[in-house]
């Protein structure tokens, strides 16, 4: 991301996030999910694509309502 490819970025973050399973979303996967899904949603604000990003943000909500850094960017 902060190379300026943000397709790329997008492109590993989804990665990153597909290669969890449903199943397996808490416990030790809980904070790469969360870090992932709050990185993606910079990306997609950054690529003009709000909606796909607050999303992301939801998501990454869900996982951890107390992570401030995805709150702010929900709030944005």
């Amino acid at each position: 991301h902060k190379d300026g490819d943000l397709s790329k970025a997008e492109d590993f973050y989804s990665r990153g996030i597909n290669s969890v399973p449903s199943s397996e979303r808490s416990g030790c996967w809980a904070k790469p999910l969360l870090l992932c899904y709050s990185n993606r949603a910079a990306t997609r604000m950054s690529l003009g694509r709000i909606r796909e990003a607050l999303e992301d943000c939801m998501m990454a909500t869900a996982l951890d309502p107390s992570f401030m850094k995805v709150q702010m960017r929900t709030a944005k």
